[in-house]
């Protein structure tokens, strides 16, 4: 319960304003807000942090963080950066904000993802460039992340209309 986190911190209050969430860029504004909320210093105790998170406010980091690492390297580099940690949860938060295009490419990069062991070679290379790069030189996900790119709705989007419909949860 947010409340419960907020009474043994001095963390920011995890609320958003109705002008935050009447703004364009509502899905960064949610994420700003989670990420001047977490007080957390290490990678661990943040997925910890983000585990204990309503489900709502856990859907706005895992579903934004989702985007920005897809379109920035590929959904291998979601799943070489977070090391799987938070798959189950990231396939929740999709079918959460009626992502559902999103949910089958999840499900279907979670297959390819099983596939291979990902945090064995990470570990096993030294986390090195060349091990990271050898799955885009596979091709792995190639088609997978050019169908997310394509789809005519981003999770940004998603997430946006679903804060929206469910305004009550976030408002102060």
């Amino acid at each position: 319960m947010v409340r419960g986190i907020l009474n043994r911190t001095n963390r920011k209050p995890l609320v958003l304003t109705e002008d935050q969430i009447n703004h364009a860029n509502l899905a960064a504004i949610a994420w700003q807000v989670l990420m001047d909320h977490s007080t957390c210093h290490s990678v661990d105790a943040f997925h910890e942090y983000v585990r204990q998170l309503p489900q709502h406010w856990r859907a706005v980091y895992i579903t934004f963080h989702l985007e920005g690492e897809v379109n920035n390297g590929g959904h291998h580099q979601f799943f070489w950066n977070s090391d799987g940690t938070l798959n189950k949860e990231t396939l929740e938060d999709l079918r959460l904000i009626s992502a559902n295009p999103f949910v089958l490419l999840f499900e279907e990069a979670l297959d390819e993802y099983q596939r291979h062991d990902y945090e064995g070679d990470k570990r096993d290379s030294g986390n090195t460039w060349e091990a990271f790069t050898e799955a885009y030189q596979e091709k792995r996900m190639a088609i997978l992340d050019t169908a997310f790119c394509e789809a005519p709705k981003s999770i940004s989007n998603h997430l946006t209309d679903y804060i929206r419909k469910n305004r009550n949860l976030y408002l102060g």
